[in-house]
């Protein structure tokens, strides 16, 4: 039990301090948190990369 309140918690401490970082960075809410939540921007690249030199596969 102890462990979903420590989640809850954090989510909710996230979400709080979310806009307020974003508006510092000049960045979206959005941009934020992906970045945040490990969407890893050389990954997007390397697919982009193959799907542009194989557009048939």
């Amino acid at each position: 039990m102890a462990s979903v309140a420590a989640i809850v918690w954090g989510a909710e401490t996230f979400a709080e301090h979310l806009g307020m970082a974003a508006v510092r960075l000049r960045i979206s809410m959005f941009a934020l948190s992906l970045l945040l939540a490990g969407a890893e921007p050389e990954e997007l690249a390397t697919v982009d990369l193959l799907e542009f030199r194989h557009p048939n596969c």
